[in-house]
């Protein structure tokens, strides 16, 4: 299902779904959701894909669910979101700085990269094995969410994308993890993990600061980031997910009831009341 419309002011939002289940001894679950106007420079599409890890030669069935959201200056992801779900994917784009500064709480090093920055994008990105599965080898469950960004108007800053709270479910979350951040359709980063510590340290409050945006956009002013999360398990109860944002340019001409700057202001009133706590 999907819903589209105003909101007030003149701002854009608007909101899709999609849910996807299968059962069986093999297979696939994949959801996709997209919101935005490619004709208008804004848009977002997310996807999320679970294979399902039975036993055909045993006939053991085993079943994935995958769902897909997106929305445009609405609600960022609540983690719950992803419970019972093999693969999920869910992306805001231009999220209200409240909503963004509530996201980075607890995360300072990013709070600092974000000064004076506006959050372009949030997302939330994870899976888990199948439920009932039973394969003997390592099952690929994957989520992303591909940003499209107007930039026209806009400040010539860093762009920044800002990687929070990990969180692992079961004992060890993942067999393997595999990372990977393309902008402009070029890949910036790819990295895959095989350990949770080493994992949960560079996906924690850790900032990645891929310099000016005007010398990595293509002529039609468009940014386009791409960030991939690709999970390999084979056990029962294993899951894991991660949070991010991206940053980056102000806008040039004032934006009615402004609330997209990260100023000193806002995120350093947040920042005095953590410290005095």
């Amino acid at each position: 299902t999907a819903t589209g419309g105003s909101g007030t002011g003149g701002a854009r939002s608007g909101s899709a779904q999609a849910f996807s289940s299968a059962t069986g001894t093999s297979g696939l679950s994949q959801a996709r959701a997209t919101t935005g106007s490619f004709i208008e420079g804004n848009y977002v599409s997310v996807n999320a894909r679970a294979v399902l890890a039975g036993n055909a030669p045993g006939g053991v069935i085993a079943t994935s669910r995958s769902e897909a959201g997106t929305n445009e200056g609405e609600s960022v992801a609540d983690r719950t979101q992803l419970e019972g779900l093999q693969a999920g994917a869910f992306a805001t784009l231009l999220p209200s700085a409240a909503d963004a500064v509530t996201l980075l709480v607890g995360n300072t090093s990013v709070e600092v990269a974000m000064l004076n920055k506006q959050a372009l994008a949030t997302g939330l990105l994870g899976g888990s094995f199948s439920e009932n599965g039973s394969a003997t080898t390592g099952q690929l469950y994957t989520s992303s969410a591909d940003f499209n960004i107007d930039m026209t108007d806009k400040v010539n800053t860093d762009l920044l994308v800002g990687l929070l709270d990990p969180v692992a479910v079961g004992d060890h979350g993942f067999d393997s993890l595999r990372v990977r951040l393309n902008i402009e359709g070029q890949q910036t980063t790819d990295l895959t993990f095989t350990d949770l510590l080493t994992a949960e340290a560079f996906l924690d409050d850790n900032a990645l600061n891929f310099g000016l945006w005007a010398d990595l956009i293509s002529s039609d002013n468009v940014l386009d980031i791409e960030i991939i999360l690709d999970i390999t398990e084979q056990h029962l109860g294993e899951g894991f997910s991660t949070n991010f944002i991206v940053g980056g340019g102000v806008s040039a001409v004032p934006v009615p009831g402004a609330v997209w700057l990260f100023g000193s202001g806002l995120l350093g009133l947040l920042v005095a009341a953590r410290r005095r706590r």
